[in-house]
């Protein structure tokens, strides 16, 4: 019992109490490391635990038969990760598992199991030949369905409500599901993405795209051909890529999805993007704008009635959305103005906001949409980006003609937009004259507030963040992983920002044609800005986000 004493002095008597009344993440870390370092073989790692946990160890687990629908009821991925599958073994029902210290198959068994479980522990190839039993199991049950592309697309058309599955065939309820399934966890895009000999679907959440869904290679051409109807695309072309949409209601929400289809050497692959149109709009504050950077943007908002506001950021950094609570701060503040909007697409709705959408085929692009605006009579005007010279000049004489004008840009910080406009052809004295301020902005993710916790610091983070550990008297936090936030510690966004509010100082760099970097560099010396790390360092003391993320989203400043 050597290697029982060594797990107790690691992690003390709470290791050897039984499962699951003392789960904690930090023993499956141990447990894993165990393993990493090759100190013990897996299988006699299993047998300990099994005993200390007073357990079963299955070594060869032939004739385990998985638990009716469980391929149907869980993702393939998700189980593999967490290593377990509930079935039947020796006419016992049996969770097992090959990570003794996650709670994931707990909670599965939990939901879906209507009889008591015996736990066992098996090796991880063990568990993970299982889940490949229990899916081909369900892919040979769904061959003898109808696959017909015909009644498919049929079932799709008869209703909008991805909550209308009840007498759907299998594929179709699948479909649906992943789309609830995206909404519920607050997914911006599904991925269908085809390998040699099976489809991925993967979903981007808070940002980062995780695998949720394999779909059986029988089943990937009628799943593409569902995609292409709701999108009102040809369904006999393969060859070239094709763009649709669709509109669909869950529950109360109404989803407005942006399809792509492009082939692949393994076959046709789709990305969906969802915006919910009836979403509730946060307030700036709530979207991270905070501190100094709210005071900076409050008097924007209310001493300036003409110029350019400027927000930068890759695509996918909420640019819009904290563009649309701007907005509608404005519609509360200045009820006599009138605002208006030229969006690609129209993200939220703004009520007592004129929206215009971009639409190519009937020639609204943003520059003719804005020329448009400029005759309505506007007091503030939105242009969703600007992309072109033309656009971009247009945006400057509404400014210099007496508007506010809010637009978004393309570029790795606030500074950069200078360059940017530039680079478009746009006059340095005329960009002097007309922009008041420069935002850039990323998205991070929040810390799950069910599952956080404190800890120390390595000396590694501090460094990269430039931070001495008496700075951070009560540590770092994050978050462990739990049934909220499905193990990822993660849940929700928020925003980081760089403000540089235009000066005089700044007006003569520009139109001495001073590069941004120069300019960035002489503002921080002078303290009117801080950068995206800074914002993101006094979010990490603040507690909401971590410094992986912080150092994830941000780059090193070197001024």
């Amino acid at each position: 019992m050597e290697l029982a004493q060594c797990l107790k002095q690691a992690k003390g008597d709470d290791f050897l109490k039984p499962i699951p009344e003392q789960i904690h993440w930090h023993n499956q870390k141990l447990f894993d490391e165990i393993l990493d370092q090759e100190l013990v073989e897996e299988k006699e790692l299993l047998k300990l635990v099994s005993e200390l946990q007073k357990s079963n160890f299955i070594d060869d687990p032939r004739g385990f038969q998985p638990l009716e629908d469980f391929a149907g009821k869980v993702d393939i991925g998700y189980a593999k990760k967490h290593g377990f599958i509930v079935g039947e073994y020796q006419k016992k029902a049996i969770l097992l598992l090959s990570k003794p210290f996650k709670t994931h198959g707990f909670r599965f068994a939990e939901e879906y199991s209507e009889t008591e479980l015996d736990i066992a522990l098996t090796t991880e190839n063990q568990v993970k030949s299982l889940i490949d039993l229990a899916y081909r199991l369900r892919a040979q049950e769904e061959k003898g369905e109808s696959l017909d592309v015909e009644d498919l697309g049929e079932e799709l058309q008869e209703s909008d409500n991805l909550m209308n599955v009840r007498d759907k065939s299998t594929l179709v309820r699948m479909f649906y599901e992943s789309i609830t399934y995206a909404v519920d966890n607050g997914a911006s895009d599904i991925h269908y993405q085809p390998t040699e000999d099976h489809m991925v679907i993967r979903m981007r959440i808070d940002g980062v795209l995780q695998d949720v869904k394999n779909v059986p290679r029988h089943q990937m051409d009628a799943l593409i051909s569902l995609i292409k109807v709701m999108g009102a695309m040809d369904i006999a072309e393969r060859r070239k890529t094709q763009d649709g949409r669709a509109t669909r209601w869950y529950s109360d929400k109404k989803i407005d999805i942006r399809i792509s289809i492009v082939p692949t050497s393994y076959g046709e692959r789709a990305v969906m993007r969802l915006l919910i149109k009836t979403a509730k709009l946060l307030d700036v504050e709530e979207l991270g704008l905070r501190g100094d950077n709210r005071l900076k943007m409050d008097s924007v908002l209310s001493n300036f009635n003409n110029g350019i506001v400027l927000l930068t950021g890759p695509t996918g950094s909420g640019k819009s959305t904290t563009l649309c609570a701007v907005l509608t701060t404005l519609q509360n503040m200045r009820q006599g103005d009138n605002i208006m909007t030229i969006e690609d697409p129209i993200e939220y709705e703004l009520e007592g906001i004129s929206q215009l959408e971009v639409q190519v085929k009937k020639n609204v692009t943003f520059a003719t949409g804005l020329r448009a605006l400029v005759r309505q009579d506007p007091d503030i005007m939105m242009v969703g980006e600007i992309r072109d010279e033309e656009t971009a000049n247009m945006a400057v004489q509404a400014a210099l003609t007496g508007h506010l004008v809010f637009s978004t840009m393309h570029t790795n910080d606030a500074p950069g937009s200078i360059s940017r406009l530039q680079d478009l052809g746009v006059e340095s004295y005329l960009i002097a004259s007309s922009v008041v301020v420069m935002m850039a902005q990323r998205l991070l993710r929040r810390i799950c507030k069910n599952c956080v916790e404190k800890y120390e610091p390595t000396e590694e983070e501090l460094e990269s963040l430039n931070l001495k550990l008496s700075q951070v008297p009560d540590g770092f936090k994050r978050g462990v992983g739990c049934a909220e936030c499905f193990g990822r510690g993660y849940r929700g966004r928020m925003g980081i920002y760089e403000i540089l509010l235009m000066n005089d100082i700044i007006r003569d760099q520009i139109v001495e044609k001073v590069n941004a970097s120069a300019i960035k560099r002489d503002a921080l010396k002078r303290g009117d800005m801080k950068t995206l790390r800074m914002d993101g360092i006094e979010k990490i003391l603040a507690g909401v986000t971590t410094a992986e993320e912080v150092l994830r989203m941000t780059q090193a400043d070197i001024y």
